[in-house]
């Protein structure tokens, strides 16, 4: 198991979805897509008797090649709660726009007006920017500035309903706009939202805690970084940018979601190891060890 088991509600997500209560169990738990290119190697887990719960069978045959163990593919957190609010019915509006965001771990700082004065140029409003929940203090002097901009935020990492506030910010816009490429962009091909992507992030300044970095060099590098990630999504989803609205850049997205390898609630039970009193006292047991391993003021485990 990881310490980031339940990052952005994924683990409250399942239990909702199963109707238990929220609590740690016996796996470990993708909470956002693995990239991997030709570079890219995840640290193998050290307590690899539980499973490691991932989108799609890619994601799967790649960890396996490089000598991961027990994994088990069950489709994307946020399908399940696809089935759980699916039937909110809802009119679509405007335009939200997803920008880069600071975490603990890093602050990037966004020029959110210039941000805005781009989109305005080409997109209808009215306009909504969601911004990280750290970067909140720094929207404050000027999110009332603009009567058609609108400043929200999913709310923190931690926050169980993380997810649960993305889907319905992205549900209720008619066009999202990416400035950054992640999990959020496949999550509004999937709901059919009007999915622009720009390499373009509007970055001005790029800190992280404890690292002094020559913020010109890493602004170059994230500008490339950016162009490796969408050569990565080409390669391993076949994704066409030129028109991410396509019938088939959907099918494209539900596989790398792993719609088609979703369980039914009797056997997402099992895998989670709630059906076993011993499953559930390691689950506790190792939630506690990491704890006390991986707890600070930036992780705040839990």
């Amino acid at each position: 198991m990881y310490f980031d088991n339940n990052w952005y509600g994924n683990r409250f997500i399942l239990s909702k979805y199963l109707k238990v209560r929220d609590r740690p169990v016996f796996a470990s738990i993708q909470h956002g897509y693995l990239f991997f290119g030709k570079n890219n190697f995840y640290k193998k887990r050290k307590i690899s008797l539980s499973p490691w719960l991932v989108w799609n069978k890619f994601i799967a045959r790649k960890l396996r090649k490089d000598g991961h163990k027990n994994i088990v593919v069950i489709g994307s957190p946020f399908l399940y709660l696809h089935q759980l609010l699916k039937y909110k019915k809802v009119k679509p509006r405007g335009t939200l726009i997803i920008p880069s965001k600071s975490a603990y771990e890093i602050d990037m700082v966004v020029d959110y007006e210039k941000l805005y004065r781009f989109v305005k140029k080409k997109f209808n409003g009215p306009y909504t920017i969601m911004v990280g929940y750290h970067d909140l203090k720094r929207v404050a002097l000027i999110k009332n500035k603009y009567t058609d901009l609108e400043f929200v935020t999913s709310g923190d990492r931690l926050d169980k309903f993380f997810t649960f506030n993305l889907y319905n910010y992205i549900n209720k816009s008619e066009k999202v706009l990416h400035f950054y490429l992640g999990s959020p962009l496949f999550y509004s091909i999937f709901l059919k939202k009007k999915t622009f992507y720009f390499n373009k992030r509007f970055v001005t300044s790029l800190k992280g805690k404890g690292v002094n970095f020559d913020n010109k060099t890493e602004l170059e590098l994230l500008k490339k970084e950016d162009l490796e990630l969408v050569n990565k999504v080409k390669d391993e989803i076949n994704l066409d940018f030129k028109n991410l609205n396509s019938s088939e850049n959907y099918k494209k997205v539900k596989l790398a979601l792993g719609y088609n390898y979703l369980k039914n609630k009797k056997s997402l039970f099992r895998i989670l190891g709630l059906n076993s009193k011993i499953k559930l006292f390691f689950a506790f047991f190792f939630t506690f060890i990491f704890k006390l391993k991986y707890f600070d003021l930036r992780t705040k485990y839990r």
